[in-house]
This record gives C-alpha cells, sequence and structure tokens, in this order.
C-alpha cells in the first residue's frame, strides 16, 4: 500500500498567498451556492404549497422547478467544499508527510502489516453489518522499534431506498486502526468489543463495569470473559485515559474564537445571541470532557499483535466541517496534534 504521489508530482505547487486566494474563492462560491440552495428550497417548498392551495398548476410548476434547482445548489455547494479540502490536501502533502516521517520515523511499505478490506473483514471491530470501507492516510514504520501501521477508515454499506432505487450510504464506523507487531504474548487470542455505543466515562478495572462495556471472544467467537486479567483491564484503562491534550487545547481554541463572535452577536441580537453563545458554551463543555478520554471500539490480541479500533478519532487530520480553510496554520498545528496520541498509543501497547 504504497503512498500515491502521482496526483501531488502533477498539480504545481502554489505560494502560500496563491493557495489563500483560491481557497477564499472556493469557499466564496461554497457560501453561495449553500445560502441559494437553502433559501431557494424554503420559498419553492412554501410557493408549492400554495399553489396547490390555489389550484393554480402552472406556478405549482414553476416552484417545483426552484426547488429541484436548490436542491442541486446546494449539493454542488457541498462538492465545491470536497475540491477546496482535495486541494489543501494536494498542497499541503510535503507538510503532512514530513510531519509523519517526524513522529514516526521513515515509511516501511514492507506490505506485510495492510490496512484494507480483507483485513477489515477478519478483525470486525464492531458487531454492526457493513460490506464497503473507505482507507486513507495509511502509514506503516517503525516507531521506537515497534513495527506498525495506521490508517483512518470509514465501514459502511449502501441501503437502497425501495421507492426510488436510490442507494444511500450508512457509516457505521468512522475513526482510526492502529495494527503493532510483536507486543504481546503470542498465546494471546481475544478481542475486546464495546457494547453498545455508550461512550460514557466508566472504570474498566472494576470487572462488572468492564464486562456490561466490552465483550470478549477468540478468534472462533467463544466467549473469552475468562481471559480478561487485571493486566488487560489496566491496558484498556491506559489507552482510553492517554493524554490528548493537545488536540482538545486546539479545538478549545476555536471554539472561544467562535464565543466572541457569538458574543458580540447578542449584544446586537439579545434574543439570537444568547442561544448561539449558550450553544457554544456547551459545545466547549463537551470538548474539554474529551480530554484524556478516548472510548476503545475493539482491542485485539492475537499471534503476538494488537490491533486497536477507536471510532470518532482521526488521526493525520487537520480539516474539519464547521471551520473555514483560509486558516490554514490551524490546519497544520491539528495535523501534527493528531500524531502525538499515536505515538502514546503504540508506546502503551509495546511497555505493556
Amino acid at each position: 500500500m504504497k503512498k500515491d504521489k502521482s496526483a501531488a508530482a502533477k498539480a504545481a505547487k502554489l505560494s502560500e498567498g496563491e493557495l489563500l486566494r483560491q481557497t477564499a474563492q472556493h469557499e466564496k462560491r461554497e457560501d453561495n451556492l449553500k445560502f441559494f440552495g437553502i433559501i431557494g428550497t424554503v420559498i419553492g417548498v412554501i410557493g408549492t404549497i400554495i399553489s396547490m392551495a390555489l389550484e393554480i398548476g402552472l406556478l405549482g410548476l414553476i416552484f417545483t422547478v426552484v426547488v429541484i434547482v436548490s436542491v442541486v445548489s446546494y449539493f454542488l455547494g457541498i462538492r465545491t467544499r470536497k475540491k477546496t479540502e482535495a486541494l489543501i490536501d494536494t498542497q499541503l502533502d510535503d507538510f503532512f508527510e514530513s510531519e509523519l516521517e517526524r513522529a514516526f520515523g521513515p515509511r516501511a511499505d514492507t506490505s506485510k502489516m495492510p490496512i484494507n478490506l480483507s483485513f477489515l473483514d477478519k478483525f470486525h471491530p464492531l458487531e454492526k453489518h457493513w460490506d464497503r470501507c473507505r482507507v486513507w492516510r495509511f502509514y506503516e514504520g517503525n516507531y521506537h522499534g515497534t513495527h506498525f501501521s495506521a490508517a483512518d477508515v470509514e465501514l459502511y454499506y449502501l441501503d437502497t431506498d425501495e421507492r426510488s432505487n436510490e442507494n444511500t450510504r450508512q457509516t457505521v464506523f468512522h475513526g482510526f486502526v492502529l495494527r503493532c507487531k510483536d507486543v504481546c504474548d503470542p498465546a494471546l487470542d481475544i478481542i475486546l468489543r464495546r457494547e453498545g455505543a455508550d461512550h460514557r466515562q466508566s472504570d474498566p478495572l472494576d470487572p462488572t463495569v468492564f464486562r456490561q462495556d466490552f465483550s470478549a471472544r477468540t478468534g472462533n467467537d467463544q466467549p473469552a470473559d475468562d481471559l480478561v486479567t487485571p493486566q488487560l483491564r489496566e491496558l484498556v484503562r491506559k489507552l482510553e485515559t492517554l493524554d490528548n491534550r493537545e488536540m482538545i487545547d486546539l479545538e478549545v481554541q476555536q471554539l472561544r474564537q467562535r464565543l466572541k463572535g457569538a458574543e458580540a452577536l447578542e449584544k446586537k441580537h439579545k434574543k439570537l445571541g444568547a442561544g448561539l453563545v449558550d450553544g457554544v458554551y456547551e459545545d466547549i463543555r463537551k470538548m474539554e470532557a474529551r480530554a484524556n478520554h478516548l472510548p476503545i471500539t475493539a482491542l485485539r490480541l492475537r499471534d503476538g499483535e494488537a490491533t486497536l479500533a477507536i471510532n470518532g478519532f482521526l488521526y493525520a487530520h487537520g480539516m474539519r466541517k464547521v471551520d473555514s480553510l483560509q486558516n490554514l496554520d490551524m490546519i497544520r498545528r491539528r495535523f501534527t496534534a493528531s500524531l502525538l496520541p499515536v505515538c502514546r498509543m503504540i508506546d502503551i501497547l509495546r511497555d505493556s
């Protein structure tokens, strides 16, 4: 699974100023398309209802066309956002690669530690239906002597609507997978999977609580609660409470900037602004609660190898849907900060 740089090689590298200029243009187009899509859809729906009530067929047809065009406009806005993200990903590719090598050492690319559909189907990190996957940011290397591979992963299936015969993508896992070689007893054969979607903070050292949070099975799908030792529970506790403060601090910093804007709006429009201020404070509270808390989705120990999956956590990730892409410095800082928890995960698994 060698990193394909053909696209990056073909694309001419832009100066920082030119990249910012193009990003600003793309974001303006995205905002306009989405704005027209939302307003046009609202007007079109209201107009269609009124025309039906008045029984004016031609007027109803016009408003129906307005709705269709508006919906298309909104989705073009989403597509524009994806193109902007792809542009930044390509332009910052050299920085991303250098940060990965600085954190983990040179790429190994031995093809002995793949994270692909075949591997994920055998690992099966959660007991939900899925039959397709998307893997990106794959990296294989040797971190402080530990052979590992890591990737961001999406597991999903296509749900077909019986009436329209259209496929809808249903994602069941959007997170991170890590493989570490020769870090546990080769005789071990156990996989822990989180039960349900309850990610409350709990004490994994308590055997009763642990059984409520995780199912334990062997490779041939037999119950394995008797293989869950205090040492294994301690390993889970260390992984779930590892230091991710750098990532959280960056997100809280962004939220506090947003809070200033909401407070400024509150001074002009008290009712509207008050709701926004309360919402940002709630987002800050939720983000702070995620500090030192990364709930494990699955952990497998087999043939001396540990495989870890965490839903909702992405490594080597700098862009968020809610943020402007013009803040290139924040994208770089967020990308770098997302690598640090992975280094700590590898250290914990190796030292355990």
